[in-house]
């Protein structure tokens, strides 16, 4: 029986281990050998179309040659790792396969990533509750003193550490303030029953005294008569005139005409005798010391009653007028002793005296008047513009909030800034790992 020929009529086996075998196939042909006896030979010169000889009429390229061997088992044929007894079947699909299993691993990667990415990002937002927490508290700490002080300028701020930190981190420019006086400008302008009060009137200069500069010298030397009668010279040898002319003052109109202390009768030429003791220089002497000692009072006391009126004023609540107080005591207690030792100088014009300086207490007296003055003026002109000052007084709040803080702020800001950098960082590495990942799924 002839056997069937079908497309190949010939092989010619040219290969370096197996060369020169001729096989002639029919339509079906089966290969029987052990491993190396050139069963993968002949099919790879089959697959290559080397050596063969086609039936007449018939060509190459009429046939699709399919090689079933264990070359196409490794290109074709691939099981699933974790799927036992499932294969991929074809060229194409093993391909897909490879491409899917790197897929797969990206995934695995770009999962492994975004975890871990994703978890340092929690632990640097963590950071960044507790820098803010801690923030926070600081703050509230270091402007105890300040929040005491200025509680009614700080409208915005509240009266929690939260709030409190918000405004804080608001961008205001630092100013350095004095915090007294702020806080004094402060409890005016928010100090609903704030009013205005009337300014203290100084000690002004002296008035009645001006003019008897002479008169001080007559203080500091013996005021004589330079008389030459004989009696005159009887009293001055005794040293007598200041006696004598006290004595005739108080005892000039005796009765009977006697001597008040030996009850004689008065010769007739007494009057002319006493008279004789004193000179018109004397006389004028005493006079303009009796003139200086009245003018005298008459300016310390006027003094002393425009200093003690100051005292009757409703003064600000805040104001000590103890010192104020002390000095005018000062003052009277010197002008009272001053009018005493005029007064015994015209007792004793023979005397010499030296008279306490006021003017100094006086000059300390008026330099309080103008430090009270200043706080009274102060005070008015916020009373007077109430609006305004209280906004002067947030601003300038805030401002040396920012000041004191400064330190505290700066360490925040670097440090925030430093840690939101790598928070930012992780979240970029999780959402392009995340996105890939999802791509992939």
């Amino acid at each position: 029986m002839e056997k069937l020929k079908h497309g190949i009529d010939r092989i010619e086996i040219t290969d370096a281990t197996m060369t020169g075998v001729i096989i002639e196939p029919t339509l079906i042909n089966f290969f029987f050998g052990n491993n190396g006896t050139g069963k993968t030979t002949i099919t790879r010169a089959i697959r290559g179309k080397n050596g063969l000889t086609w039936h007449p009429g018939e060509v190459p390229d009429d046939y699709d040659i399919k090689i079933f061997d264990r070359d196409y088992i490794e290109l074709n044929f691939r099981s699933y790792e974790k799927l036992k007894g499932v294969f991929t079947v074809g060229e194409l699909n093993a391909n897909t396969k490879e491409e899917i299993t790197a897929l797969e691993g990206e995934k695995r990667s770009c999962d492994a990533t975004a975890e871990l990415a994703g978890s340092s990002a929690q632990k640097k937002k963590a950071e960044l509750d507790q820098l803010l927490t801690n923030f926070q508290d600081t703050c509230w700490s270091h402007s105890a003193t300040l929040r005491d002080a200025l509680a009614q300028a700080m409208a915005g701020y509240g009266g929690r550490k939260v709030n409190f930190a918000s405004q804080a981190l608001a961008g205001v420019t630092p100013v350095e303030h004095d915090l007294q006086e702020l806080k004094t400008l402060c409890e005016t302008a928010f100090d609903a029953a704030g009013k205005r009060y009337a300014r203290f009137q100084s000690a002004g200069n002296y008035t009645r005294l001006t003019g008897h500069g002479k008169t001080y010298e007559l203080l500091g030397q013996p005021i004589t008569s330079s008389s030459d009668t004989e009696f005159a010279r009887f009293v001055k040898a005794i040293n007598a005139a200041d006696w004598v002319r006290q004595g005739h003052t108080h005892y000039s109109d005796t009765p009977d005409g006697k001597c008040p202390y030996c009850q004689r009768k008065l010769p007739d030429d007494f009057e002319s005798s006493i008279a004789s003791c004193f000179d018109a220089q004397y006389q004028h002497d005493m006079e303009s010391l009796q003139a200086f000692y009245e003018a005298y009072q008459s300016d310390m006391n006027g003094f002393i009653s425009v200093l003690e009126g100051n005292l009757t004023l409703e003064t600000l609540p805040r104001l000590d007028v103890t010192e104020y107080k002390g000095k005018l005591e000062l003052f009277k207690k010197i002008v009272a002793g001053n009018i005493r030792k005029i007064a015994d100088k015209i007792k004793e014009p023979s005397s010499i005296i030296e008279l306490d300086d006021v003017r100094t207490v006086r000059n300390e007296i008026n330099a309080i008047i103008e430090s009270i003055n200043a706080l009274v003026d102060q005070n008015n002109a916020i009373i007077d513009d109430k609006p305004a000052k209280q906004e002067e007084c947030k601003k300038r709040t805030k401002e040396l909030i920012a000041f004191t803080l400064a330190t505290d702020i700066k360490v925040y800001n670097d440090s925030y800034a430093a840690i939101s950098t790598e928070y930012s960082n992780f979240m970029r590495d999780y959402n392009k790992s995340s996105s890939r990942s999802k791509e992939i799924a």
